[in-house]
Protein backbone atom coordinates (compact mmCIF):
# COMPACT_ATOMS: atom_id res chain seq x y z
CA UNK A 1 0.00 0.00 0.00
CA UNK A 2 2.82 2.36 0.99
CA UNK A 3 4.68 1.58 -2.19
CA UNK A 4 1.58 2.37 -4.24
CA UNK A 5 1.08 5.69 -2.46
CA UNK A 6 4.72 6.63 -2.94
CA UNK A 7 4.43 5.77 -6.60
CA UNK A 8 1.45 8.08 -7.11
CA UNK A 9 3.06 10.89 -5.15
CA UNK A 10 6.12 10.55 -7.35
CA UNK A 11 3.98 10.76 -10.46
CA UNK A 12 2.20 13.84 -9.14
CA UNK A 13 5.51 15.60 -8.47
CA UNK A 14 6.67 14.81 -11.98
CA UNK A 15 3.46 16.37 -13.35
CA UNK A 16 3.62 19.47 -11.17
CA UNK A 17 7.32 20.25 -11.68
CA UNK A 18 6.95 21.57 -15.26
CA UNK A 19 4.13 23.82 -14.07
CA UNK A 20 6.17 25.17 -11.17
CA UNK A 21 9.11 25.75 -13.49
CA UNK A 22 6.84 27.74 -15.81
CA UNK A 23 6.32 30.28 -13.00
CA UNK A 24 9.66 31.82 -13.91
CA UNK A 25 8.25 32.66 -17.33
CA UNK A 26 4.88 34.02 -16.19
CA UNK A 27 6.30 37.21 -14.63
CA UNK A 28 8.08 38.46 -17.77
CA UNK A 29 5.29 37.25 -20.05
CA UNK A 30 2.67 39.05 -17.98
CA UNK A 31 4.40 42.37 -18.76
CA UNK A 32 3.64 41.84 -22.46
CA UNK A 33 -0.10 41.77 -21.83
CA UNK A 34 -0.55 43.69 -18.55
CA UNK A 35 1.48 46.75 -19.52
CA UNK A 36 -0.40 47.11 -22.80
CA UNK A 37 -3.77 46.55 -21.10
CA UNK A 38 -3.14 49.12 -18.38
CA UNK A 39 -1.76 51.56 -20.94
CA UNK A 40 -4.84 51.21 -23.15
CA UNK A 41 -7.21 51.70 -20.23
CA UNK A 42 -5.38 54.78 -18.94
CA UNK A 43 -5.33 56.38 -22.38
CA UNK A 44 -9.01 55.64 -22.97
CA UNK A 45 -10.22 56.79 -19.56
CA UNK A 46 -8.13 59.98 -19.81
CA UNK A 47 -9.91 60.93 -23.05
CA UNK A 48 -13.27 59.99 -21.54
CA UNK A 49 -12.60 62.13 -18.45
CA UNK A 50 -11.82 65.16 -20.61
CA UNK A 51 -14.97 64.61 -22.66
CA UNK A 52 -17.06 64.09 -19.51
CA UNK A 53 -15.85 67.39 -18.04
CA UNK A 54 -16.59 69.24 -21.27
CA UNK A 55 -20.13 67.87 -21.15
CA UNK A 56 -20.47 68.78 -17.47
CA UNK A 57 -19.41 72.34 -18.22
CA UNK A 58 -21.92 72.57 -21.05
CA UNK A 59 -24.58 71.95 -18.40
CA UNK A 60 -22.78 74.42 -16.07
CA UNK A 61 -21.94 71.55 -13.72
CA UNK A 62 -18.67 71.45 -11.79
CA UNK A 63 -15.77 69.70 -13.56
CA UNK A 64 -13.66 67.21 -11.63
CA UNK A 65 -10.38 65.49 -12.45
CA UNK A 66 -8.85 62.38 -10.92
CA UNK A 67 -5.20 61.54 -11.43
CA UNK A 68 -3.94 57.95 -11.49
CA UNK A 69 -0.69 58.13 -9.51
CA UNK A 70 0.44 54.53 -9.58
CA UNK A 71 -0.58 51.00 -10.44
CA UNK A 72 1.02 48.12 -8.58
CA UNK A 73 0.25 44.72 -10.05
CA UNK A 74 1.03 41.72 -7.84
CA UNK A 75 0.90 38.19 -9.23
CA UNK A 76 0.23 35.24 -6.91
CA UNK A 77 0.63 31.58 -7.85
CA UNK A 78 -0.86 28.37 -6.47
CA UNK A 79 -0.45 24.76 -7.58
CA UNK A 80 -2.13 21.59 -6.39
CA UNK A 81 -2.89 18.03 -7.42
CA UNK A 82 -5.83 15.76 -6.71
CA UNK A 83 -5.90 11.94 -6.67
CA UNK A 84 -9.11 10.06 -7.45
CA UNK A 85 -9.87 6.38 -8.00
CA UNK A 86 -12.75 4.60 -9.67
CA UNK A 87 -13.58 0.90 -9.15
CA UNK A 88 -15.59 -0.88 -11.81
CA UNK A 89 -16.82 -4.52 -11.99
CA UNK A 90 -16.71 -6.45 -15.23
CA UNK A 91 -20.19 -7.86 -15.64
CA UNK A 92 -19.12 -10.58 -18.04
CA UNK A 93 -16.27 -12.06 -16.04
CA UNK A 94 -17.42 -12.40 -12.45
CA UNK A 95 -14.96 -11.38 -9.84
CA UNK A 96 -12.83 -9.30 -12.20
CA UNK A 97 -12.64 -5.73 -10.94
CA UNK A 98 -10.87 -2.74 -12.48
CA UNK A 99 -9.40 0.07 -10.37
CA UNK A 100 -8.64 3.31 -12.23
CA UNK A 101 -6.64 6.03 -10.49
CA UNK A 102 -6.45 9.63 -11.83
CA UNK A 103 -4.01 12.38 -10.88
CA UNK A 104 -5.22 15.92 -11.81
CA UNK A 105 -2.74 18.80 -11.38
CA UNK A 106 -4.08 22.40 -11.23
CA UNK A 107 -2.31 25.73 -11.40
CA UNK A 108 -3.75 29.23 -10.71
CA UNK A 109 -2.32 32.70 -11.39
CA UNK A 110 -4.06 35.67 -9.74
CA UNK A 111 -3.46 39.36 -10.52
CA UNK A 112 -4.08 41.68 -7.55
CA UNK A 113 -3.57 45.29 -8.72
CA UNK A 114 -3.50 48.23 -6.31
CA UNK A 115 -4.34 51.58 -7.91
CA UNK A 116 -3.67 54.96 -6.27
CA UNK A 117 -5.83 57.96 -7.25
CA UNK A 118 -5.40 61.65 -6.48
CA UNK A 119 -8.32 64.05 -6.87
CA UNK A 120 -6.93 67.25 -8.40
CA UNK A 121 -8.06 69.92 -5.97
CA UNK A 122 -6.83 72.58 -3.57
CA UNK A 123 -5.82 76.20 -3.98
CA UNK A 124 -2.70 75.50 -6.04
CA UNK A 125 -4.62 73.41 -8.55
CA UNK A 126 -7.44 75.98 -8.86
CA UNK A 127 -4.90 78.76 -9.24
CA UNK A 128 -3.21 76.92 -12.09
CA UNK A 129 -6.54 76.29 -13.81
CA UNK A 130 -7.50 79.96 -13.55
CA UNK A 131 -4.10 81.42 -14.48
CA UNK A 132 -3.88 82.47 -18.14
CA UNK A 133 -1.42 80.55 -20.27
CA UNK A 134 1.69 82.33 -21.41
CA UNK A 135 3.25 82.75 -24.83
CA UNK A 136 6.00 80.24 -24.00
CA UNK A 137 3.41 77.45 -24.18
CA UNK A 138 2.46 78.68 -27.66
CA UNK A 139 6.11 78.50 -28.70
CA UNK A 140 6.62 75.09 -27.11
CA UNK A 141 3.61 73.53 -28.84
CA UNK A 142 4.33 75.32 -32.11
CA UNK A 143 7.92 74.09 -32.22
CA UNK A 144 6.74 70.55 -31.45
CA UNK A 145 4.57 70.49 -34.57
CA UNK A 146 1.10 71.16 -33.16
CA UNK A 147 -1.19 72.84 -35.74
CA UNK A 148 -0.93 76.63 -35.52
CA UNK A 149 -4.59 77.37 -36.20
CA UNK A 150 -5.81 75.03 -33.44
CA UNK A 151 -3.25 76.31 -30.89
CA UNK A 152 -4.18 79.93 -31.53
CA UNK A 153 -7.92 79.28 -31.67
CA UNK A 154 -7.98 77.46 -28.34
CA UNK A 155 -5.59 79.61 -26.35
CA UNK A 156 -6.01 83.21 -27.50
CA UNK A 157 -8.76 85.70 -26.71
CA UNK A 158 -6.97 88.57 -28.47
CA UNK A 159 -4.00 89.12 -30.77
CA UNK A 160 -3.12 92.80 -31.06
CA UNK A 161 -6.59 94.32 -31.51
CA UNK A 162 -8.26 91.25 -33.03
CA UNK A 163 -10.74 89.47 -30.72
CA UNK A 164 -11.30 85.73 -30.51
CA UNK A 165 -14.51 85.25 -28.51
CA UNK A 166 -13.25 86.55 -25.15
CA UNK A 167 -16.67 85.95 -23.56
CA UNK A 168 -16.44 82.23 -24.42
CA UNK A 169 -13.91 81.69 -21.61
CA UNK A 170 -16.66 81.63 -18.99
CA UNK A 171 -20.00 79.89 -18.49
CA UNK A 172 -23.31 81.35 -19.64
CA UNK A 173 -22.16 83.77 -22.38
CA UNK A 174 -25.33 85.65 -23.29
CA UNK A 175 -24.27 87.53 -26.42
CA UNK A 176 -22.71 86.19 -29.62
CA UNK A 177 -18.89 86.37 -29.61
CA UNK A 178 -16.69 88.39 -31.95
CA UNK A 179 -14.43 86.07 -33.88
CA UNK A 180 -14.88 86.58 -37.64
CA UNK A 181 -11.76 88.67 -38.19
CA UNK A 182 -9.72 86.28 -36.04
CA UNK A 183 -10.89 83.37 -38.20
CA UNK A 184 -9.90 85.32 -41.30
CA UNK A 185 -6.43 85.72 -39.79
CA UNK A 186 -6.18 81.98 -39.06
CA UNK A 187 -7.23 81.18 -42.61
CA UNK A 188 -4.50 83.44 -44.01
CA UNK A 189 -1.86 81.97 -41.68
CA UNK A 190 -2.90 78.50 -42.78
CA UNK A 191 -2.50 79.51 -46.43
CA UNK A 192 1.10 80.52 -45.78
CA UNK A 193 1.81 77.00 -44.53
CA UNK A 194 5.45 76.47 -43.58
CA UNK A 195 6.30 80.07 -44.47
CA UNK A 196 5.18 81.05 -40.99
CA UNK A 197 6.41 79.36 -37.80
CA UNK A 198 5.65 79.72 -34.11
CA UNK A 199 8.54 78.79 -31.83
CA UNK A 200 11.55 80.18 -29.97
CA UNK A 201 14.16 82.64 -31.19
CA UNK A 202 17.15 84.28 -29.53
CA UNK A 203 16.41 87.99 -29.17
CA UNK A 204 18.83 90.20 -27.21
CA UNK A 205 20.55 87.05 -25.92
CA UNK A 206 17.26 85.68 -24.61
CA UNK A 207 15.21 82.76 -25.90
CA UNK A 208 11.77 84.23 -26.50
CA UNK A 209 8.52 82.99 -28.07
CA UNK A 210 8.18 84.37 -31.59
CA UNK A 211 6.22 84.14 -34.79
CA UNK A 212 8.50 84.12 -37.83
CA UNK A 213 7.67 84.75 -41.47
CA UNK A 214 9.94 83.74 -44.33
CA UNK A 215 11.50 86.52 -46.35
CA UNK A 216 8.92 88.25 -48.58
CA UNK A 217 6.08 86.08 -47.14
CA UNK A 218 4.38 89.23 -45.86
CA UNK A 219 4.69 90.81 -49.31
CA UNK A 220 2.40 88.21 -50.90
CA UNK A 221 -1.35 88.93 -51.13
CA UNK A 222 -1.99 86.57 -48.21
CA UNK A 223 0.85 88.11 -46.21
CA UNK A 224 -0.43 91.62 -46.87
CA UNK A 225 -3.82 90.58 -45.53
CA UNK A 226 -2.13 89.31 -42.33
CA UNK A 227 -0.21 92.60 -42.01
CA UNK A 228 -3.45 94.55 -42.45
CA UNK A 229 -5.38 92.55 -39.86
CA UNK A 230 -2.60 92.71 -37.25
CA UNK A 231 -1.40 96.20 -38.23
CA UNK A 232 2.19 94.97 -38.52
CA UNK A 233 5.09 97.34 -39.06
CA UNK A 234 6.61 96.96 -42.54
CA UNK A 235 10.02 95.41 -43.12
CA UNK A 236 9.93 93.07 -40.10
CA UNK A 237 9.67 89.28 -40.49
CA UNK A 238 10.03 88.14 -36.87
CA UNK A 239 7.83 89.27 -33.98
CA UNK A 240 8.09 88.49 -30.27
CA UNK A 241 4.84 87.13 -28.81
CA UNK A 242 4.15 89.06 -25.62
CA UNK A 243 1.52 87.73 -23.20
CA UNK A 244 2.38 90.12 -20.35
CA UNK A 245 1.63 93.80 -20.07
CA UNK A 246 0.97 95.38 -23.45
CA UNK A 247 4.08 96.76 -25.16
CA UNK A 248 3.87 99.13 -28.09
CA UNK A 249 6.88 98.19 -30.20
CA UNK A 250 7.19 97.38 -33.89
CA UNK A 251 8.70 93.92 -33.38
CA UNK A 252 6.15 92.78 -30.79
CA UNK A 253 2.74 91.16 -31.20
CA UNK A 254 0.68 91.36 -28.02
CA UNK A 255 -1.48 88.37 -27.18
CA UNK A 256 -4.01 87.81 -24.43
CA UNK A 257 -4.49 84.17 -23.53
CA UNK A 258 -7.15 82.01 -21.95
CA UNK A 259 -6.73 80.06 -18.75
CA UNK A 260 -6.96 76.28 -18.87
CA UNK A 261 -10.47 76.52 -17.43
CA UNK A 262 -11.28 79.13 -20.08
CA UNK A 263 -10.23 76.73 -22.84
CA UNK A 264 -12.49 74.04 -21.40
CA UNK A 265 -15.41 76.47 -21.28
CA UNK A 266 -14.63 77.65 -24.82
CA UNK A 267 -14.91 74.10 -26.18
CA UNK A 268 -17.82 73.11 -23.94
CA UNK A 269 -20.12 75.64 -25.63
CA UNK A 270 -19.87 73.60 -28.84
CA UNK A 271 -21.02 70.32 -27.25
CA UNK A 272 -24.30 69.27 -28.80
CA UNK A 273 -27.18 68.49 -26.45
CA UNK A 274 -30.69 67.07 -27.01
CA UNK A 275 -33.27 69.67 -28.06
CA UNK A 276 -35.37 68.67 -25.06
CA UNK A 277 -32.61 69.76 -22.68
CA UNK A 278 -32.51 73.17 -24.34
CA UNK A 279 -36.27 73.52 -23.92
CA UNK A 280 -35.99 72.55 -20.26
CA UNK A 281 -33.38 75.27 -19.73
CA UNK A 282 -30.65 72.84 -18.69
CA UNK A 283 -28.12 74.63 -20.93
CA UNK A 284 -27.61 78.31 -21.66
CA UNK A 285 -28.53 80.03 -24.91
CA UNK A 286 -26.30 82.58 -26.58
CA UNK A 287 -28.20 85.18 -28.60
CA UNK A 288 -27.27 86.97 -31.85
CA UNK A 289 -27.99 90.66 -32.31
CA UNK A 290 -31.21 89.79 -34.18
CA UNK A 291 -32.49 87.65 -31.31
CA UNK A 292 -31.75 84.28 -32.91
CA UNK A 293 -29.73 81.58 -31.17
CA UNK A 294 -26.00 81.60 -31.86
CA UNK A 295 -24.52 78.30 -33.08
CA UNK A 296 -21.22 77.73 -31.28
CA UNK A 297 -20.25 75.05 -33.78
CA UNK A 298 -19.51 77.86 -36.22
CA UNK A 299 -16.34 78.50 -34.23
CA UNK A 300 -15.13 74.92 -33.89
CA UNK A 301 -16.63 73.06 -36.85
CA UNK A 302 -13.28 72.22 -38.46
CA UNK A 303 -11.58 70.71 -35.42
CA UNK A 304 -14.04 69.88 -32.64
CA UNK A 305 -17.32 68.00 -32.95
CA UNK A 306 -19.14 66.17 -30.14
CA UNK A 307 -22.16 64.05 -31.04
CA UNK A 308 -25.11 63.19 -28.79
CA UNK A 309 -27.56 60.29 -29.06
CA UNK A 310 -30.05 58.41 -26.91
CA UNK A 311 -28.40 55.07 -27.76
CA UNK A 312 -24.75 54.18 -27.26
CA UNK A 313 -22.98 54.66 -30.62
CA UNK A 314 -21.12 51.75 -32.16
CA UNK A 315 -18.68 53.87 -34.19
CA UNK A 316 -16.93 55.62 -31.31
CA UNK A 317 -13.95 54.87 -29.09
CA UNK A 318 -14.50 57.92 -26.85
CA UNK A 319 -17.98 57.92 -25.36
CA UNK A 320 -19.54 58.93 -22.02
CA UNK A 321 -23.06 58.81 -20.65
CA UNK A 322 -24.48 61.90 -18.98
CA UNK A 323 -28.02 62.97 -18.13
CA UNK A 324 -29.42 59.89 -19.82
CA UNK A 325 -27.68 60.47 -23.19
CA UNK A 326 -24.47 59.34 -24.87
CA UNK A 327 -21.87 61.94 -25.88
CA UNK A 328 -19.19 60.73 -28.24
CA UNK A 329 -16.44 61.38 -30.76
CA UNK A 330 -16.76 59.49 -34.03
CA UNK A 331 -13.99 56.97 -34.65
CA UNK A 332 -13.03 58.61 -37.95
CA UNK A 333 -13.18 62.19 -36.57
CA UNK A 334 -9.43 62.72 -36.54
CA UNK A 335 -9.52 66.54 -36.05
CA UNK A 336 -11.54 66.20 -32.84
CA UNK A 337 -9.24 63.45 -31.55
CA UNK A 338 -6.27 65.70 -32.28
CA UNK A 339 -7.91 68.56 -30.36
CA UNK A 340 -8.55 66.32 -27.35
CA UNK A 341 -4.90 65.22 -27.42
CA UNK A 342 -3.79 68.86 -27.51
CA UNK A 343 -6.16 69.65 -24.64
CA UNK A 344 -4.63 66.84 -22.59
CA UNK A 345 -1.13 68.16 -23.30
CA UNK A 346 -2.12 71.71 -22.34
CA UNK A 347 -3.66 70.49 -19.11
CA UNK A 348 -0.45 68.63 -18.22
CA UNK A 349 1.77 71.59 -19.14
CA UNK A 350 -0.26 74.13 -17.19
CA UNK A 351 -1.12 72.18 -14.08
CA UNK A 352 -0.03 68.57 -13.88
CA UNK A 353 3.72 69.09 -13.55
CA UNK A 354 3.75 71.93 -11.02
CA UNK A 355 1.24 70.83 -8.41
CA UNK A 356 2.21 69.03 -5.24
CA UNK A 357 0.19 65.83 -5.21
CA UNK A 358 -2.77 65.92 -2.79
CA UNK A 359 -3.61 62.98 -0.53
CA UNK A 360 -4.11 59.83 -2.53
CA UNK A 361 -6.91 57.33 -2.53
CA UNK A 362 -5.60 53.77 -2.81
CA UNK A 363 -8.00 51.06 -3.93
CA UNK A 364 -7.02 47.37 -4.00
CA UNK A 365 -8.87 45.38 -6.65
CA UNK A 366 -9.73 41.81 -5.71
Amino acid sequence: MKQSLHRYLGISLVLVMPIVQSCSYIGPNSVKSDRRNYNDVLQKTNSEEILLNLVRMKYVDTPSFMSVNSITSQLSFSASTSLSSTKTTNGIADGVNTLAKTIAPSFTVTDNPVISYSPLQGDEYIRELLTPLNASILAFLGSSGAPKNVILKLSLTRINEVLNAPNASRPLPQTAPQFEQFDELLFSLDQLGQKVQIGYSVVDNKSLPTIRFEADALNTPVGKNISRILDLAPGINEFVLNSGDIKVEDAIINVKMRSMLGIFYFLSHSVRVPAEHEKLGWVAKTINADGSAFDWNRMTKNYFNINVSSEKPSNSDIVVKYRGNWFSVARNDLPTKRTLTLLSQLLALQSGTVIKPPPTLTIPLN
